[in-house]
């Protein structure tokens, strides 16, 4: 019987992370991380694959605005915006690194990022069904 929910740590096969967090001192809380898709992956109809820079904002999610956002890597610069979306706030134990919760139980089989979490957080950031 397959698992409905295949939960990937971005550090095996699949991907190798790098991760931060970053607090502003007097604003909302803004998490960023790198990640790095070695076999291609699908977010909002968009196919990754290489190096990408993660990015939720707190403070556009209290608005109710699009606060999760993907954008190429080149080298250590952030480059082209692929997707943001607002996401769907989940409870989860905290953890000390960025882990991508991915399925590939769906009728095309095409591996989709369900959520992300960033390290030192006890939140994850699901994507909204399309």
């Amino acid at each position: 019987m397959k698992h409905p929910v295949i939960t990937a740590l971005i550090v095996g096969a699949l991907a190798v992370a790098g991760a931060y967090s970053k607090v502003a001192a007097s604003g909302p809380r803004i998490d960023r991380a790198t990640v790095e898709f070695r076999q291609p992956v699908t977010l909002q109809g968009h196919v990754l694959k290489g190096r990408y820079l993660v990015i939720h904002h707190e403070g556009m999610m209290q608005q109710g605005k699009a606060c999760t956002y993907f954008y190429t890597l080149d080298g250590e610069i952030q480059g082209k915006l692929v997707a943001s979306f607002h996401c769907t706030p989940v409870a989860r134990e905290k953890v000390a690194q960025f882990i991508v919760r991915m399925s590939s139980d769906n009728p095309a089989g095409v591996t989709q990022i369900l959520e992300v979490q960033f390290p030192g957080t006890a939140e994850g950031h699901r994507v909204p069904a399309s």
